[in-house]
């Protein structure tokens, strides 16, 4: 029987800045107290998300600091609620964290049943710690490609290696959608499995003609999962250019944009709203795109999942359901090397610097 846990350990982000000056590791924190409507989970593993890095450099205000990151995790039930009936201590879970909310980058914490479903029985605690947060996106953009659609459609995504578009893809196949596809090299074997309709080279100048052979085949829904201008332009190339009267475009880094144009004096649409909290970016930004691309028909939606009240489960089950077919492909690409707790400094530093390949997974297991 195991041992009721007498400390925990978090890692903290303190204030706003470089992964060496704002992290902070505690050993021998106090334990979370549970509550009727509450589950303790020993966290087994975390990833690393985008939207971590961009709270610890610009902050976040929904929480203050200090402030635990991780937004998913993989983890054991350890201790319910007087009010918890699904679950039992034991049982193996994941599940997805809110921003307004202390996050994963714990041993031990406090989540609501809304947040959490099984484990995914055939893939392995790593793997299936990158599943949350990548379901949530994958079924958002799924919802408002089939309500825009009353039967097949063509669709490119754009660096469609992780995790996010691989679910996509096979989302997107399963409905019987026309999927183009760029990603480098390395991912061709990978994602072949997936029967897209066709590969671009992502590393190799691509062009609408590169794209669209016919116009049977004209992209209706752009997925841009890159986030820089000559991404916008190839969107507007070949959406301006399509049959249908209604186009998509979708972009799944709110961060990037942020930064791109925090970063950049001159840029196309974003020097107006430089040192702008990154949320209300979101919103701006947001506004102004839609009116721009308004002229040439395509609508416009930027991607930024946020938890809510809603079941996990529930929001999740298409992709669940798929991983536990007989016939699902899925592999997750995760970074070769699986992190330790102790590592936290070292990954965000290697996601900084671009030397990533893959998702980056914490197994708190590790020594």
């Amino acid at each position: 029987m195991q041992k009721k846990p007498v400390f925990n350990k978090s890692i903290f982000f303190t204030k706003n800045g470089g992964a060496e000056e704002a992290t902070m590791y505690k050993f021998k924190e106090e334990m979370p107290e549970i509550k009727k409507n509450k589950l303790l989970v020993k966290v087994k593993a975390t990833t690393l998300n985008p939207i971590d890095i961009h709270v610890r450099k610009n902050g976040n205000m929904f929480a203050c600091h200090p402030f635990v990151p991780g937004r998913e995790f993989c983890g054991e039930v350890v201790d319910i609620g007087s009010n918890i009936w699904d679950y039992k201590k034991g049982d193996i879970i994941i599940g997805a964290l809110g921003l307004d909310q202390s996050g994963s980058w714990s041993r031990y914490i406090l989540v609501n049943e809304h947040q959490i479903t099984k484990k995914p029985k055939k893939l392995n605690i790593n793997q299936s710690a990158c599943i949350p947060y990548s379901s949530l996106t994958a079924m958002n953009i799924m919802k408002d490609i089939n309500s825009a659609e009353t039967g097949p459609t063509s669709v490119f995504i754009h660096n469609s290696s992780g995790t996010v578009c691989s679910i996509l893809v096979q989302l997107l196949k399963a409905y019987g959608h026309h999927v183009i596809i760029s990603t480098k090299k390395r991912h061709f074997e990978r994602m072949k499995k997936y029967n897209v309709d066709k590969i671009v080279d992502i590393e190799e100048i691509i062009t609408k003609d590169s794209i669209v052979e016919d116009t049977e085949n004209d992209i209706k829904h752009f997925i841009d999962a890159v986030g820089d201008e000559k991404t916008d332009q190839l969107a507007i190339d070949l959406l301006s250019h399509s049959s249908s009267s209604n186009t998509y475009f979708y972009q799944l880094q709110p961060h990037v944009l942020y930064e791109r144009f925090n970063d950049t004096e001159e840029s196309i649409y974003y020097k107006n709203y430089k040192s702008v909290h990154f949320f209300m970016f979101v919103v701006e930004f947001t506004k102004y795109i839609k009116f721009f691309l308004d002229k040439y028909n395509i609508n416009y939606k930027l991607v930024m999942t946020q938890p809510t009240d809603s079941n996990l489960q529930q929001t999740i089950s298409p992709v669940l359901e798929f991983l536990e077919s007989d016939n699902s492909p899925l592999s997750i690409d995760i970074h070769p090397e699986i992190f330790s707790f102790n590592d936290s400094i070292k990954i965000q530093n290697l996601y900084e610097n671009k030397q990533i390949k893959g998702k980056i997974v914490i197994n708190f297991d590790k020594n």
